[in-house]
């Protein structure tokens, strides 16, 4: 029989403290989400990607920031709670969120573009740009090894803007094969 367990707060909860166990999973329906520690230094924002620090040693997925240059290949997932600087809440890791930010250019964005996070930024952006270069680099060079992103968001709906900008959409997010 599968262990039964009962949550004090809903997904889009915050705390003061640590009411769940931090790094705790949690499935409901078809959705994974995670327990977390805010530690971006700012206020979340519900839809904001955030990545894991990889010197946290065993409390790895305890902790998350925002994606910084050596935290860009951990993403982490999707606030869907906004606790404050130093509070808990819930980051959703696997399945549909209708409000991700991405990083919309001014020219259309098709469904099924993969987003990645960018130093600095709290959005995701298209990683067309290093999926070309990779695939230039592995037809000029067989013998070149490629770590592709193993955890990312998927556009599933098409964003089309007149100027570059910061915009919600719905985006697949999978982030736990990290």
């Amino acid at each position: 029989m599968p262990e039964k367990r009962l949550f004090t707060t809903s997904v889009t909860e915050k705390s003061a403290t640590d009411l769940e166990g931090v790094g705790t999973l949690r499935w409901k329906n078809d959705y994974l989400y995670r327990w977390v520690k805010n530690s971006t230094g700012d206020d979340a924002v519900v839809g904001d990607l955030v990545t894991y620090q990889p010197t946290k040693g065993s409390s790895f997925y305890e902790e998350v920031i925002q994606p910084v240059t050596a935290t860009l290949n951990h993403l982490a997932g999707v606030w869907t709670s906004a606790p404050e600087d130093g509070q808990y809440g819930w980051i959703m890791v696997k399945g549909y969120y209708a409000s991700v930010q991405i990083w919309a250019t001014d020219t259309t964005q098709a469904v099924g573009l993969i987003m990645v996070p960018q130093n600095a930024q709290d959005y995701g952006k298209s990683a067309a740009n290093f999926l070309a270069s990779v695939a230039q680099t592995v037809a000029s060079n067989a013998a070149v090894s490629v770590q592709l992103p193993v955890a990312y968001v998927e556009l599933l709906e098409t964003v089309a803007t007149t100027t570059a900008q910061t915009v919600a959409a719905g985006c697949k997010v999978n982030c736990i094969a990290v």
